[in-house]
């Protein structure tokens, strides 16, 4: 548990929120450069990170290893706008940058972040082997 983050927010009401002593939150009421360079590397160390299609993706998606962009119903027309893909491998990308309905339970997200972060070695393993 010791890699879990929380992460900035724009929503005042969100940072009356309180985590677990082994989440370090880092949520902020407002983004200047100084905290956006800090959120890059907070990012930059992170193996996985959660958002909400719309809060602006982008950074987590360039400086973290992988996502997943959780989508409202509304949103799906719009799916790939708020995440850079680095993989030239669509394989590759199709692992580390995940797509779920806003109404996927916590215990299925769980569960698909969790094997997202043990099985990506396994996964790369599986699929080049021959390089």
């Amino acid at each position: 548990h010791r890699d879990l983050h929380s992460f900035p927010t724009r929503r005042s009401s969100d940072l009356k929120t309180n985590f677990p002593e082994w989440i370090e939150d880092f949520r902020v009421y407002k983004f200047d450069k100084n905290t956006e360079i800090e959120m890059c590397k907070v990012y930059s160390n992170s193996r996985l990170v959660i958002g909400i299609h719309g809060s602006n993706m982008l950074l987590p998606s360039a400086h973290a290893g992988m996502t997943i962009d959780i989508m409202p119903e509304n949103r799906w027309g719009n799916f790939a706008q708020d995440i850079l893909y680095h993989e030239k491998d669509p394989r590759l990308a199709a692992f580390k940058y995940r797509y779920l309905p806003f109404n996927t339970s916590i215990n299925q997200l769980e569960k698909i972040a969790s094997s997202m972060l043990l099985k990506y070695s396994e996964f790369i393993s599986n699929m080049f082997e021959d390089r």
